[in-house]
């Protein structure tokens, strides 16, 4: 949103190039302007675009006082995105310091009036990057209770927006410029899950409650533990109250195996297979350890038979929690047939 004050008289206003046209709204003394010519200039511009859009239109009839002018439009190429840096502090705490890396290609701002918007927001027109959330998120599931969003620090648009002031800035364009938002220390449930979509490795996931009065964005987290970088994971959009999800990798000193064999009931080629799976868990800790298993049920099987039984999660998944003694091996076997 631009204001200016306009002598009397022709004038033209020049925009930058990347202005997504059709989103242009202007105002002359309070009231809407109907009719106005938008056209292309090549070249070098103030603006610090090669290409530049230069808007006109005829202003009121014998005016000779100066023109109170807004103009409102949408830009390409100026955007933002949350990006997060986690320490693993124990077995149940994470510290998340949340901050906002602002990108401008677009124009030169001075004294601008910063608000970031985050949350579900459909920009048709602009490309933005999705943070996907992975099964192991998702299947490990959250508290039951996730609270209510605190609108104390900022703005709530509608349902799962929020808008975060950051007051007046100047960024020129070409800029990235970083501001943390919040820094705290979260609770979190330590989990360590085998996921054997995924092979055969373990994972631990951190679901950290919010309890920063903010909700935090999707974005990208780096995550350190002792001063050492453990890898980045996505976290997903967390509302205040809520849990989140950070994934680092897991503990080596227990091996996962899954094994699986098939043998025919019959003799005839169109008999039903019965399927041997296997699941092996060695523990080589001097600890007892804790591990949640995921596996994708087979649709197409019945008749299955387990030597535990699992819980039966949406998207037809199994999901195992078991303690391996320290030392020990734990397996866990199934069967089922199908066509």
């Amino acid at each position: 949103r631009d204001h200016i004050i306009l002598p009397a008289g022709d004038d033209e206003i020049i925009l930058p190039g990347n202005v997504i046209t059709d989103s242009v709204v202007v105002y002359e003394n309070g009231k809407r302007v109907r009719t106005y010519n938008i056209r292309n200039i090549a070249g070098p511009s103030l603006m610090g675009s090669s290409l530049s859009k230069i808007i006109e239109w005829e202003p009121p009839v014998s005016s000779s006082e100066p023109r109170d002018i807004s103009i409102e439009y949408l830009v390409r190429g100026s955007y933002w995105r949350s990006v997060y840096d986690a320490e693993i502090t124990g077995e149940d705490s994470v510290r998340l310091i949340f901050s906002a890396e602002i990108i401008d290609t677009g124009l030169d701002l001075t004294d601008a009036e910063i608000n970031l918007l985050s949350g579900y927001i459909v920009t048709d027109d602009f490309i933005t990057e999705e943070i996907q959330m992975n099964l192991t998120q998702n299947n490990i599931g959250y508290l039951s209770d996730r609270g209510v969003t605190d609108t104390s620090a900022g703005t709530v648009v509608s349902g799962e927006h929020y808008i975060y002031p950051l007051g007046n800035m100047k960024i020129s364009a070409g800029d990235q410029k970083m501001v943390v938002l919040s820094e705290n220390d979260f609770k979190a449930r330590r989990l360590q899950v085998w996921d054997t979509r995924k092979g055969n490795k373990t994972e631990v996931v951190y679901k950290i409650v919010n309890s920063s009065g903010i909700p935090l964005p999707a974005g990208k987290v780096r995550i350190y533990e002792d001063g050492i970088y453990k890898g980045s994971d996505p976290i997903e959009w967390t509302p205040s109250g809520g849990e989140g999800s950070l994934t680092t990798a897991g503990v080596s000193g227990i091996r996962v195996n899954r094994g699986e064999t098939e043998e025919a009931t019959g003799t005839n080629r169109y008999d039903k297979k019965r399927y041997f799976v296997t699941l092996e868990i060695d523990n080589y800790t001097e600890m007892d350890q804790n591990l949640i298993i995921l596996e994708e049920k087979n649709r197409y099987g019945s008749e299955f038979k387990y030597s535990q039984v699992p819980m039966e999660q949406p998207g037809n998944v199994l999901r195992w929690e078991i303690d391996v003694p320290a030392g020990e091996k734990t397996i866990i076997t199934y069967s089922y047939l199908t066509d």
